[in-house]
């Protein structure tokens, strides 16, 4: 096994900036691309006290007397905020009771605000930001890609905003197949290949037997596990729910509610239409 370096990611800058503004920061991602260590790189550069609901003792005070963990005064981190949905309520009171920037940093493994069991979207008071896995730019220690930024600054014609752009590095395309096979979890990057197909073996398993259950109750796990391998093969394809049912041996409303659970879980992305037909 190799030994992995620390990378530094891209929504560093941008949360560190989020908190000078916005009472609350949240960061929601799946499990594993890095959340943690995140939030205790920028809890490095300020003075305040980092919590996690992994730790049994302090998840069972979070679901007891949320009002108590909330209180503590000071920059806050709460890591894997999902697991205690009624600490949105009381950070909530926490804040408009004493609004000033940077009060609490979040993190979720779930879209919060996907999430029935959560009823405060602490809308007005927050920031989101999501992260994933590592982006090519963080692997190759390059700056952020401005892509969108420079298609929207072009004026005239598409050939001068494609002309503005940054020339492809020769071997792009291979890297691009290196990276869409290897996979860019943080833990995965300097495993073996047998080894990194068990990580990913056992992550799938973890998420349908412990992460989806905080999330919905689910009675077939054989078939959502079916709706899950039928939707990953159809990445950056179209959806189509009757097709993506009869693979999976599901009727569509239930495909389409597995495939909802898997985006609230951050396992998926789905991105709508740009036009309506």
């Amino acid at each position: 096994m190799q030994h992995m370096t620390m990378l530094r990611r891209h929504l560093t800058e941008r949360v560190h900036r989020l908190l000078r503004s916005f009472p609350v920061v949240v960061i929601a991602g799946p499990r594993q691309v890095g959340k943690s260590t995140l939030a205790k790189a920028v809890l490095a550069e300020r003075s305040g006290s980092y919590l996690s609901l992994d730790d049994a003792t302090l998840l069972q005070t979070a679901l007891d007397d949320p009002r108590a963990l909330v209180r503590q005064g000071g920059f806050t981190v709460i890591d894997e905020v999902q697991l205690a949905p009624d600490l949105l309520r009381e950070i909530k009171i926490a804040v408009d009771e004493g609004r000033t920037p940077g009060m609490f940093l979040l993190t979720g493994s779930a879209n919060l605000l996907k999430m029935r069991s959560v009823t405060e979207s602490l809308a007005g008071r927050s920031a989101w930001a999501e992260l994933g896995t590592f982006t090519w730019s963080e692997l190759a220690g390059a700056p952020a890609p401005r892509t969108v930024d420079v298609l929207f600054a072009a004026t005239g014609d598409g050939e001068e905003a494609i002309g503005a752009l940054p020339a492809v590095q020769a071997g792009a395309a291979d890297t691009v197949r290196r990276l869409a096979v290897r996979g860019a979890m943080p833990a995965a990057l300097a495993l073996s290949p047998a080894d990194r197909r068990d990580f990913y073996d056992s992550y799938r398993l973890t998420f349908v037997e412990r992460d989806l259950r905080q999330l919905a109750r689910v009675e077939d796990l054989q078939a959502f596990g079916r709706v899950l391998a039928m939707a990953m093969g159809r990445t950056s394809g179209l959806v189509n729910f009757s097709d993506l049912a009869a693979d999976a041996r599901v009727s569509p409303p239930t495909a389409r509610s597995y495939l909802d659970l898997l985006e609230t879980g951050c396992q998926v992305r789905t991105l709508p239409a740009y036009f309506v037909n």
